[in-house]
């Protein structure tokens, strides 16, 4: 582009045109997939089964013993995430990985 367009300019049209595409189209890079509602629904249920029940969680727990034992008490919900993690993964379509030859 460098014929056309200054190569600083280019860059930053460049970064622009990397960030429109991140927030119209999520993660995945997919407008409208099915990939990004389950990104967003991920994200989702991590903050409301994660951050906002676990500083509770952990205080009554350590209330009735220690700090150590309610910190450690989030493993169980890691192990049980991971759980349901795996058993999800089971019903997802299988990525078909292609290699283009360059051009």
């Amino acid at each position: 582009f460098h014929a056309y367009i200054p190569d600083a300019e280019a860059e930053l049209l460049a970064r622009a045109n990397d960030a429109e595409d991140f927030y119209t189209k999520g993660p995945a890079g997919v407008e409208n997939g099915a990939a990004t509602y389950a990104m967003a629904g991920q994200l989702l249920v991590i903050h409301l089964l994660g951050d906002m029940t676990s500083p509770k969680i952990i205080g009554i727990v350590s209330d009735h013993s220690n700090l150590r034992v309610g910190l450690g008490s989030t493993l169980i919900t890691m192990v049980l995430g991971s759980g349901i993690f795996f058993l999800g993964s089971r019903y997802a379509p299988k990525l078909g990985h292609t290699v283009e030859a360059p051009a």
